[in-house]
């Protein structure tokens, strides 16, 4: 949920690139999902108590599937879904961005030069 300091930002933010050629915008996002919910409870207890038998709970596997994917999308629409494997990180990002989306922004011929002539 936004909060008045974050609602204010988006109306500022709109109001402030109102003219702006969002055809040549790349939005790009990644995305959990899971086939079950992964809520935790709310938890109060006194300090140095973590570890006292009333204050811990026993879990078991849910044999809960997760995946995690990144996807992107133009104004002319979306661009390719990419699985992750584990949590993302930096090389993983790279790999995305010069393997994935930036053929698949070229191959869009939107008037955006290829780096590599």
């Amino acid at each position: 949920m936004l909060n008045e300091d974050h609602r204010v930002a988006c109306v500022n933010f709109a109001q402030q690139n109102l003219n702006r050629d969002w055809s040549r915008v790349i939005f790009l996002d990644e995305k959990t999902f899971s086939s079950s919910q992964d809520s935790k409870l709310p938890l109060w207890r006194l300090d140095n108590t973590r570890y006292e038998p009333n204050h811990v709970l026993d879990t078991q596997r849910s044999g809960r599937i997760s995946v995690e994917v990144l996807g992107w999308i133009l104004s002319d629409g979306p661009g390719e879904l990419v699985q992750i494997g584990g949590r993302m990180n930096r090389a993983q990002y790279v790999r995305i961005l010069n393997d994935i989306l930036l053929p698949g922004i070229l191959d869009r011929k939107l008037g955006i030069p290829d780096r590599k002539k």
